[in-house]
Formats: C-alpha cells, sequence, structure tokens
C-alpha cells in the first residue's frame, strides 16, 4: 500500500471516530434530543382578598387585635410603649400555571417597592399552613412570621424594580405546583426580619407595576 493510500485510509478512521464520539451510542442523529428553553409566568391572583398585609397591634401585653388591607403588600414594624403598634406581614397569592419541566430550572421574583421608611429588609416565605380561600388572616400573620419555607430575600433599601431570585427549594416547590393538571396557588408572606420602631416598605402587586415570578425551564 502506497504512502498516501495509507494516509488517507487514517484520515478516514480518524473523522469516523470523531463522529462516534459525538452521538450517543445505539442512537441514531434524529434519536438525539436537545433540551429548548422555555419561559412561563406566575402573576397575582386577580381576587384582591388573596393579596394585601395584616397588621398585627397589641393594646396590652394581653390584648390585641388585627386589621386587614388590600391596597398595597406592606411588611414593616412600628414600636409603642414596648408593645407593636402594628406589626405588619404582607401576604401575596400567585398563580402557577400547569407546565412540565423536564430540566434546569430558574426562577425570579420581579417586584416593584413603592414606599419605604428605613431600610425593611425582606424574607419571602411559603404560607404552608394556609388552606384555600378565604383566608383565616390571623393564621396568614403568625405564618408569615415564622415559616421557614424561605421562597426569597432581599436588602430592598431603595425604592422600584427589584429582580430577586428565588431559593432552590422554591423552585422545586413551582415545579410541582406546575405539574399539576391546571397548576396551583403559591401563597406567600412578607415579612420584615427587623424590629426598628417606624420602618416599613410597600410593594405593588397589581396595575402598571404589577409583581410576577419569571420561570425559565428545559423541556
Amino acid at each position: 500500500m502506497s504512502v498516501n493510500r495509507t494516509l488517507l485510509a487514517l484520515g478516514v478512521l480518524a473523522a469516523s471516530m470523531l463522529v462516534s464520539c459525538n452521538r450517543p451510542i445505539g442512537l441514531s442523529g434524529s434519536d438525539v434530543h436537545t433540551a429548548a428553553t422555555q419561559t412561563t409566568y406566575c402573576y397575582v391572583a386577580e381576587d384582591t382578598v388573596l393579596s394585601g398585609h395584616v397588621d398585627w397591634y397589641q393594646t396590652g401585653q394581653i390584648n390585641s387585635y388585627y386589621d386587614t388591607c388590600y391596597d398595597v403588600i406592606r411588611r414593616g414594624h412600628t414600636d409603642s410603649a414596648g408593645l407593636a403598634h402594628p406589626r405588619m406581614n404582607g401576604f401575596c397569592t400567585f398563580e402557577v400555571p400547569h407546565f412540565e419541566p423536564e430540566g434546569a430550572l430558574a426562577c425570579t421574583l420581579f417586584y416593584y417597592q413603592s414606599a419605604h421608611s428605613g431600610s425593611a429588609d425582606l424574607y419571602v416565605s411559603w404560607l404552608n399552613q394556609i388552606g384555600v380561600a378565604p383566608y383565616d388572616y390571623v393564621q396568614v400573620f403568625w405564618n408569615a412570621w415564622s415559616s421557614s419555607y424561605e421562597v426569597a430575600s432581599d436588602n430592598a433599601q431603595s425604592d422600584g424594580w427589584h429582580a430577586v431570585p428565588l431559593s432552590d427549594w422554591a423552585c422545586r416547590k413551582i415545579a410541582a405546583a406546575g405539574a399539576k393538571p391546571y397548576g396551583d396557588p403559591l401563597i406567600t408572606g412578607w415579612r420584615y426580619t427587623g424590629s426598628t420602631s417606624g420602618t416599613y416598605a410597600d410593594v405593588v402587586y397589581r396595575g402598571a407595576n404589577a409583581t410576577y415570578i419569571k420561570v425559565v425551564y428545559e423541556d
């Protein structure tokens, strides 16, 4: 065999090996699946009583009362003679649509802080003890205060738009909700992690600056 024929044979063998390394064994080229990136959104439920804030007023060491508002999601604390006057915990219900992720999942909370006093750090949690609407708003308040199921957190020192990545746990929770035939609601609590008197922050959850969650996934 001549030198040229030997070099040609070696070249064909190398090309064949290169192609086989780039294709899974046992699959034809048409069977290779490439994951596609998709995007879906979780919007705030239109029913106004499903989002807002619950304010707890201590009138003494024993007596207290609660007030529920639906204008904005508010978190914060005002002190009066060592008592909560009020402590404010927000709540927000997102509608998770049906979707079927098969690969990586990334979720981001977009919210618009419309007003604040002081630095009301944000802790968003899942309200796991709240049933279907109508909510027990006292239960909403205390579940928002004590829940350890972290959805997101932010220092939130300025007004305007904020984009906050959700925890891995929250992404899995959203994936589980989306796997249901019609999706499922995600009820979240919004609280201020500090206790400085006079500190509060408002978040818009409807209208032009409505709060939402963006979900990017592989199908």
